[in-house]
């Protein structure tokens, strides 16, 4: 509610997100142990709230600095944060609530071909279920 309510609070909590993020990124040689795993996984969580709740789209991953190039760590936290976000009250919506979600100025046209890249090469090829493959795919038609 406080960032819909205040744009102050809406940066802010954008700008904690950034920082997370280039810190992720930079700890690029250290394994994830049992607490970073819980760390990610609840920022990952909250990250698809945010989304699903309208605070943010999907300009908020702009926070990372290569989506084409990510981390064994920036790839579990995507993939955790969208696949949460093709569910809701845990049953699957599909990408709805993620093509919601796309920007729909021409600057974030860069990062929404590269999300549909790292969603090829990220999430395609592990979904057995071609149900949620389906949506997948249909999400990354609607990111080009």
């Amino acid at each position: 509610r406080l960032c819909h309510n205040s744009r102050t609070y809406h940066l802010s909590v954008q700008f904690a997100l950034w920082d997370v993020f280039k810190t992720w990124h930079q700890d690029t040689s250290k394994k994830l142990s049992a607490s970073s795993t819980r760390k990610l996984r609840n920022l990952a969580y909250l990250l698809a709230y945010l989304i699903k709740k309208g605070v943010y789209d999907l300009r908020i991953l702009r926070g990372f600095p290569d989506l084409t190039q990510t981390t064994h760590g920036e790839t579990s936290l995507l993939r955790l944060a969208l696949m949460d976000c093709m569910f809701e009250e845990a049953k699957f919506q599909g990408p709805a609530l993620l093509i919601r979600a796309i920007p729909d100025d021409d600057a974030s046209r860069t990062l929404c071909e590269c999300l549909a890249l790292f969603i090829q090469h990220n999430m395609l090829t592990s979904l057995e279920a071609s149900d949620e493959r389906d949506a997948w795919a249909s999400f990354a038609a609607a990111l080009d």
